[in-house]
């Protein structure tokens, strides 16, 4: 079964998969192995973080780079240039990433102009999650 929309690469999501087959197997063998409930808790709980973080790095890897070209012109109407790409360290309740990204400016060694995926997916300027 697929929960994909048209253009979305299946194996974005193969982490995600392993990781909530996982947790059925985890179920499964706790009911065989006749564990308590809260240690059944404890253990899903862990998995479910684990899940979070490996559907989190689909989404971000879906997201793409933010790249608007060799060129972008700002609502100013100033052109500036796409400069090396670079990563942003990112934690949220599901753990910690580096988000790399394209980022625009006059120069390399100058203000940053714009960070086109930071403002698509509206990140805050602190490294951590508004949550």
């Amino acid at each position: 079964m697929s929960f994909l929309l048209p253009g979305f690469p299946d194996d974005v999501f193969a982490p995600a998969r392993s990781e909530l087959e996982s947790m059925i197997a985890s179920v499964c063998e706790a009911v065989d192995a006749g564990t308590a409930a809260h240690t059944l808790e404890a253990g899903l709980f862990r998995q479910l973080l684990q899940l979070g973080h490996r559907l989190f790095e689909s989404f971000l890897a879906l997201s793409g780079p933010g790249d608007a070209g060799a060129r972008l012109a700002l609502d100013d109407g100033r052109i500036v240039k796409r400069l090396a790409a670079r990563a942003r360290p990112y934690r949220n309740l599901f753990g910690a990433y580096q988000i790399a990204r394209f980022v625009y400016g006059p120069r390399e060694g100058q203000k940053l102009e714009a960070i086109p995926l930071d403002a698509q997916l509206q990140l805050p300027e602190a490294c951590t999650s508004y949550l």
